[in-house]
């Protein structure tokens, strides 16, 4: 990957790398027929030499507005220079964190959820917490709530 902006020269022994964040959808509440998804392109950067818990990363630089009902698929340039946007921390996941990342279907599930107009109560519960463990776990998750700010408030605010 190229440097993320002609305003930060490269630093020796950094390395940077895409990241794509889990499609978020474009309507919500779920609405018949509107299935579209948005995900977001950015980057994770490392330097062992001068950042060893941690990593960099930059706001979103792409976006890929998928309708998963046709398929269609449109790519859109959100920056032709990303810039470095922070530090976050890396630790070791918790097993419930694991076992949360393991649904590998819920984005499917999602999907046709959205597609259908109506989320079950057992999807929502499954929704929430993989969607919130990246908004909490993901510098550019902050970013990314602020494109989407009905569908993240809705996975972040508390239940009961």
């Amino acid at each position: 990957m190229k440097p993320l902006s002609p305003e930060i020269p490269p630093i020796p022994g950094e390395f940077w790398e895409p990241r794509i964040f889990p499609g978020i959808p474009v309507t919500w509440p779920p609405q018949k027929g509107l299935a579209d998804l948005d995900f977001y392109a950015s980057a994770a950067g490392r330097n062992l030499s001068q950042l060893i818990d941690g990593e960099y990363y930059s706001n979103p630089w792409g976006r890929v507005r998928a309708d998963l009902r046709v398929p269609r698929f449109d790519f859109q340039l959100l920056t032709e220079a990303p810039v470095r946007a922070g530090i976050q921390g890396v630790r070791p996941l918790l097993k419930e964190e694991v076992q949360i990342l393991g649904d590998s279907v819920v984005q499917v599930d999602l999907a046709s959820a959205l597609a259908d107009g109506m989320l079950s109560p057992e999807l929502a519960v499954r929704v929430r917490a993989y969607y919130g463990l990246f908004f909490r776990n993901h510098g550019v998750g902050s970013a990314i709530r602020l494109l989407h700010p009905a569908f993240s408030d809705w996975v972040c605010r508390p239940v009961g």
